[in-house]
């Protein structure tokens, strides 16, 4: 007979506990003890509950089948793209901690992990990037929260991640956009949009042929943070030649009629459509569409010195910072700036002169 509030039971001979703390249900059988040594054990296990000296049986399942529900109920909820990528990271976890609890994995395991995965990597490519392996432990680490464990991953120091950004030369650029006139005519104003207004894929063939967004009279894009996914601000591009001349063509091309999106493909299109282009262009693997952006920005800061603010705006930055790695400064700025800030009496007029004496 079950005592309701008590959380304890008997069946025959056997004292049993069946309660919930948290939501987490706990059950245990307690054998042929006395009824007050069960209500003694009940109180016992619900502290330890509280206090997390002992884990519920249903928060400690095997590992490779924590990491499988993770996927099923949060990791399914991400963007497509970022789903994909926690699948790829499940896998090289899963294969490491096969067969492992969920309470057991503690942070030597996670250095473990680390080392080991770092060697394979490097067994493959010498330069290999270490992104992948800080991708792998923010999901773990992700997982371990969510469930509202203790974080294994916690204090464990990530690998330092230098920048993928790839900006293409004008060589590059002529030989891009050579290839795209040639394999694919129709795309090569998106491809105009994308290099000349530093915009993301994404928020390219969004856009919509309707002053709201696309405004020829009053010369600008407008981007709406709605469109750019976790961003909290609009993009205003003001429209110049190449940006009018492209958005224009791909209008009267193919007659986008009011209110309907100027570029109608799909992501999964373009991106197969680019490994084609990137291919035929002689561009190496890792130049990506997204770096049609970093040229973009490249470009804009080396060309606004007195404004560097504006490049961030143009980009959408949040944060300053994120902009600084496109604001380049020249040594012929800094030598002018050293100039202003020069106290000494004598003046030389040529230091090669001085170098040479």
């Amino acid at each position: 007979m079950k005592k309701r509030g008590l959380g304890i039971w008997k069946r025959k001979n056997s004292w049993y506990l069946d309660f919930y703390v948290r939501g987490q249900r706990h059950t245990e059988c307690l054998g042929k003890v006395s009824k007050t040594f069960a209500k003694e054990m009940a109180a016992k296990r619900r502290t330890e509950l509280l206090e997390g000296r002992l884990k519920p049986k249903a928060l400690d399942p095997p590992f490779e089948k924590f990491i499988d529900i993770y996927l099923r109920t949060v990791s399914i909820n991400k963007a497509s793209k970022s789903h994909d990528r926690d699948r790829t990271s499940a896998a090289h976890l899963k294969e490491f901690f096969n067969g492992k609890k969920v309470s057991e994995m503690n942070r030597m395991d996670i250095e473990r992990y680390k080392r080991d995965r770092k060697a394979e990597l490097l067994a493959k490519r010498p330069n290999a990037s270490m992104a992948s392996i800080n991708r792998e432990l923010a999901l773990l680490s992700h997982a371990y929260n969510v469930a509202r464990l203790p974080n294994p991953v916690k204090g464990v120091k990530r690998f330092e991640e230098f920048g993928r950004e790839r900006f293409l030369d004008d060589e590059e650029e002529e030989r891009l956009f050579e290839t795209i006139e040639r394999l694919y005519p129709e795309l090569e104003p998106l491809f105009r949009v994308l290099i000349s207004a530093g915009y993301r894929l994404g928020e390219v063939l969004a856009l919509v042929n309707d002053p709201e967004m696309v405004n020829f009279k009053e010369g600008y894009i407008k981007i709406p943070r709605i469109i750019r996914k976790g961003k909290k601000k609009d993009v205003l591009t003001p429209l110049n030649d190449a940006l009018t001349q492209a958005i224009g063509k791909a209008i009267r091309s193919t007659g986008v009629p009011k209110g309907q999106r100027i570029f109608p493909y799909s992501i999964h299109s373009i991106e197969k459509k680019w490994k084609r282009i990137r291919k035929e262009a002689d561009l190496e693997d890792a130049v990506r569409i997204h770096d049609l952006r970093h040229t973009f920005g490249s470009r804009a800061g080396s060309k606004a010195h007195d404004d560097p603010y504006a490049v961030q705006d143009l980009m959408g930055h949040t944060d300053f910072r994120t902009t600084q790695k496109y604001v380049h400064v020249s040594m012929a700025r800094k030598q002018a700036v050293m100039r202003r800030m020069d106290r000494s009496p004598n003046k030389i007029h040529d230091i090669k002169e001085v170098a040479a004496r």
